[in-house]
């Protein structure tokens, strides 16, 4: 990883004992073993806090650092946890990692219980940042908890790679964006910039507008601050789908590891978590793995971007948008994706729905971007729907192909599926490729594989050009519009700070590409004929055979066969 990131836990003297087989002891091997977690082992810092923990660590991890904390005796219940003397250990904590990132690192920090992150002095935090440019530490840390938690799975793709301030939310309320979610700061990823610094000296200075609180309580407070606005500050907080604590049935868990005989039953014990981890049971370290067994849901994956009309519903099974005279609405995916197997259920505006244009698309970003397009424009009612396909390569598109579809896409959920990999694009509607588009760079022409892409869908007001050419305009007394969307899917590579999820070279890496079947998938023979029955039957234009579009000749792709 290019830039800098350091990402820490904390240890103290009860969590390295016994000598062997100690909760610390599990917490190293669960690396070893998990899914993808082998070598974050190599990124991991601890913060020990006292002599003995410290003794422990560098005995058994490359990466310690000591944190003197015997001025202030560490909290060792609740009872004594907002005490004066521990909010004031809060304080200083909040000063250290404001420290950090005027150092220009990046961090993830995360609380270990009661017993968190505690510094002896103002001084002694001051100290700190100089250890990193004293000791040799690997830049790309990449897994943190305390060693209460056990990894069996790669939590890192489930970060917002555009905030700068990311925080674990007490209470989501289903958008990352609003402010009104609880800020939790046991747990936060941090981005140093000016922006970043800003808010942490800002943090710092409210605690004496707010006397006797702890830092979380001041920053549930100033979040609303209009100097935060100010700052320009991009702050997310992370769902508690993936980001949260213990449920009873693993603190059992826990329970029945510690004091296990031997290292073998600590790995035999961990490995009998793995069902519970795969129900859930598990938050922190049980994210799931990049390929979906099933349906996902909408709170977890995607987030409501524009327009008062979108709406998530059913517990997260399904989402609309709508479309009225104030406007559309929109969604996007919360992860970006660099070749997958993409399936969205979708029910399209019934009724008369001219001028109105249903989109659902792959896209990166800039001026060079890459898209892969499906596009539903609308029209009168009894006339069918024309489905808008389209690929764009470093920002060139113009390779248009459109059909009417078989079925009527507006009385039930039909599935839209975009295969991508290296080699080729391919459209599906249930089940039935009805366009593909190869990978021609050979001759010269570009195709999309080096931009991670997000999922996006719309619906909005298309009326100048979606129906007839434009010459029949949308009738807002049939609004409002609704579009409906179910059982997304996404066997997907996940991009994430610079590297795929498939690559079993990435730190990041939490599957095994020879699995991905779609990676290397191409249609036989079978799917091919189903395909040239819908060019025959169903393909209502061509832009390669559109010779007033193109008087000198089609494209040079149209000169091979692209299907």
């Amino acid at each position: 990883m290019k830039d800098k990131t350091i990402i820490i836990t904390t240890l103290n003297q009860a969590w390295t004992e016994p000598h062997s087989n100690s909760l610390f002891d599990i917490f190293l091997e669960s690396f070893r073993i998990g899914e993808g977690t082998r070598k974050l082992l190599n990124h991991l810092v601890v913060v020990s806090l006292d002599p003995k923990a410290h003794a422990q660590c560098k005995y058994k991890h490359p990466h310690c650092f000591a944190i003197n904390t015997s001025s202030f005796d560490l909290p060792s219940s609740e009872e004594n946890a907002l005490t004066p003397h521990y909010i004031e250990l809060m304080w200083i904590r909040i000063h250290l990692l404001t420290s950090i990132l005027e150092m220009g690192y990046n961090f993830v920090f995360s609380l270990f219980g009661s017993r968190a992150v505690n510094f002896g002095s103002t001084a002694e935090a001051d100290y700190f940042p100089q250890m990193f440019t004293n000791r040799r530490v690997t830049k790309s840390v990449l897994a943190y908890q305390g060693a209460d938690v056990v990894w069996l799975r790669n939590p890192f793709p489930h970060f917002y790679p555009d905030a700068d301030f990311q925080i674990l939310s007490d209470r989501f309320i289903g958008s990352s964006r609003n402010l009104k979610n609880s800020a939790n700061a046991g747990f936060k990823y941090v981005k140093s910039n000016k922006r970043t610094i800003e808010l942490y000296k800002f943090w710092y200075e409210s605690k004496k507008n707010h006397p006797g609180l702890n830092d979380q309580d001041v920053l549930n407070k100033i979040k609303f601050d209009p100097y935060i606005k100010n700052i320009g500050i991009t702050i997310r907080f992370l769902d508690t789908a993936y980001f949260s604590g213990f449920c009873e049935t693993c603190a059992l868990g826990l329970e029945k590891v510690y004091g296990v005989a031997s290292q073998a039953e600590i790995t035999s014990t961990i490995l009998e978590w793995t069902p519970q981890m795969q129900l859930g049971y598990l938050y922190l370290a049980s994210f799931p793995t990049v390929s979906s067994a099933g349906p996902s849901n909408f709170y977890d994956d995607f987030e409501i971007t524009w327009g008062h009309g979108a709406k998530i519903h059913d517990n997260g099974k399904v989402l609309t948008l709508n479309l009225d005279k104030s406007g559309g609405s929109g969604f996007q995916s919360k992860k970006e994706y660099l070749f997958g197997k993409i399936d969205m259920r979708i029910k399209l505006v019934p009724g008369y729905s001219a001028g109105t244009v249903t989109a659902y698309y792959l896209s990166s970003k800039g001026a060079n971007w890459d898209e892969i397009d499906f596009e539903f424009l609308g029209n009168v009612t009894g006339e069918p729907y024309t489905l808008h396909t389209n690929v764009f390569s470093q920002g060139n598109g113009d390779r248009e192909r459109q059909f009417h579809l078989w079925f009527d896409p507006t009385t039930d959920f039909h599935t839209y599926s975009i295969l991508w990999n290296p080699k080729r694009v391919i459209f599906y509607a249930d089940d039935v490729p009805i366009r593909e588009f190869k990978n021609l760079e050979y001759i010269g022409i570009p195709f999309p594989k080096n931009q991670p892409m997000r999922i996006y869908s719309s619906l909005w007001n298309a009326d100048s050009w979606a129906t007839q050419g434009g010459r029949i305009k949308i009738d807002w007394k049939y609004a409002p519009f609704t579009a409906s969307y179910s059982n997304f899917t996404a066997d997907a590579c996940i991009w994430a700070f610079g590297a795929s999820s498939c690559d079993t070279n990435s730190p990041y890496s939490n599957s095994n590409s020879k699995t991905k079947v779609w990676l290397r998938h191409e249609l036989d023979i079978a799917k091919k004929r189903k395909m040239r029955w819908v060019e025959k039957n169903h393909m209502v234009y061509d832009y390669c055979k559109d010779h007033k579009r193109f008087p000198h000749g089609p494209p040079l792709e149209c000169s091979v066969d692209n299907n």
